[in-house]
């Protein structure tokens, strides 16, 4: 059976986590379907857009910018972190960080985007 490639030519996709190597995968597959792809990461340098995903008002002043000129139809939530050790050996500080870069910022993003 032959894979039929499926069109994203009518798609905007917005991507967390844009400057890893998940959200650079899948900017480029998307891209590679003829979706136009934003990335937006903490670590942002052009083309990327620069946005922390734990600051709410930045968050949504970076969606307002990129729907202010297009109607965003996805979005990605690539963004994460893991910081790995024991309960044992783990301080609350890293815990802490491992709950924001990985919940918190779902929690954001997925809010930001049903307003």
């Amino acid at each position: 059976m032959k894979y039929k490639k499926k069109s994203s030519a009518n798609k905007i996709v917005v991507v967390t986590g844009g400057n890893g190597t998940i959200g650079k995968a899948i900017i480029k597959k998307f891209k590679s379907h003829g979706a136009k792809c934003f990335a937006i990461d903490i670590k942002g340098t052009y083309p990327v857009l620069k946005c922390d995903l734990l600051n709410e008002n930045e968050l949504k002043k970076t969606f307002s910018k990129i729907s202010k000129k297009y109607k965003i139809t996805d979005v990605i939530h690539a963004a994460g972190t893991v910081k790995i050790g024991t309960i044992k050996n783990s301080t609350i500080e890293e815990f802490d960080e491992n709950i924001n870069n990985n919940l918190k910022t779902a929690f954001l993003v997925g809010k930001i985007c049903s307003s």
